[in-house]
């Protein structure tokens, strides 16, 4: 298992990382010889030498674009930090998530919810009409005043893509999709932020079509939609998902489907949360 730093602040994040409260390794040490140490931090220029997909870790200081097209495109990696000021604590879940071998847990990460609100949606039809009750309800006084347009996005996006992920990319989303198992939405809030979470047992969803994804997103960008059509509808709803949460978490378990989870940290300034660089993370639970 490796952390690879993508930044030039190398020394000072060296220094955070071994005297963080919430460290979960004793020792983390500066090597630059790939046969030392459990857990090694690296320059970036060792990137394209990465051989764990699954464990290491690449934290990066650049912009998300750069992130997908000019590091995982190359070296593709599950565990992707964006430099925050919470980074120490994303690698700390990171690994013991890793070593567990489990899914990321947001009761034990995200942490206990002050207001919490839960649906299951059987039909697309449902989504419009519930989410603007669940939504209408929530209290965003420790967010920017567009936070609650950005949430409102953010889950009819995952909803979306839950419902016609077995469909094309160009499906007609005006028509009703009716699910035998149900589309488990959740939403919670605390001090730490906004969490948007969306389980679908009727699939999952492999790690190359997710970052093949992202790529196509942020060679095309603009999406070419018909009128009153998501973005998700004209193919790009994953790198919508990524680009407007500051977290993007995905827990795939064996025959139980996807968990997908959003977090957008408590901020006050719009400014500050479109600075901060998106996290990426992929799970794949044996348990």
């Amino acid at each position: 298992m490796k952390i690879y730093l993508n930044t030039p602040e190398i020394p000072e994040l060296m220094t955070e990382l071994d005297n963080h409260p919430s460290k979960t390794v004793e020792n983390i040490e500066w090597v630059n010889d790939t046969s030392q140490a459990d857990i090694r931090i690296y320059d970036h220029s060792l990137w394209r030498d990465a051989k764990g997909l699954e464990t290491d870790i690449l934290v990066s200081g650049m912009n998300d674009e750069f992130n997908i097209l000019k590091l995982l495109a190359e070296k593709p990696c599950y565990n992707l930090i964006g430099k925050n000021d919470n980074y120490v604590r994303e690698i700390n879940q990171v690994i013991r998530t890793v070593k567990d071998k489990n899914n990321w847990n947001s009761s034990l990460f995200f942490g206990e919810y002050i207001n919490s609100y839960n649906f299951s949606f059987n039909s697309s039809c449902e989504v419009k009409k519930e989410l603007n009750n669940i939504l209408d309800n929530i209290n965003y006084e420790k967010n920017f005043k567009s936070s609650v347009d950005i949430v409102r996005l953010l889950s009819n996006e995952l909803l979306m893509n839950a419902f016609y992920h077995n469909k094309s990319a160009t499906a007609d989303r005006t028509s009703n999709v009716l699910l035998e198992k149900p589309v488990i939405f959740e939403l919670g809030l605390n001090n730490q932020g906004i969490l948007i979470k969306v389980t679908d047992t009727n699939g999952g969803i492999q790690f190359e079509k997710l970052l093949d994804s992202l790529i196509r997103g942020f060679k095309e960008k603009t999406p070419r939609k018909k009128e009153g059509e998501s973005a998700g509808g004209a193919g790009l709803g994953l790198y919508f998902i990524f680009k407007m949460a500051n977290q993007t978490i995905l827990n795939v378990t064996k025959d139980k489907g996807t968990e997908i989870i959003c977090v957008v940290d408590a901020n006050k300034r719009y400014k500050e949360y479109m600075a901060r660089v998106s996290s990426l993370l992929f799970f794949r639970s044996i348990k």
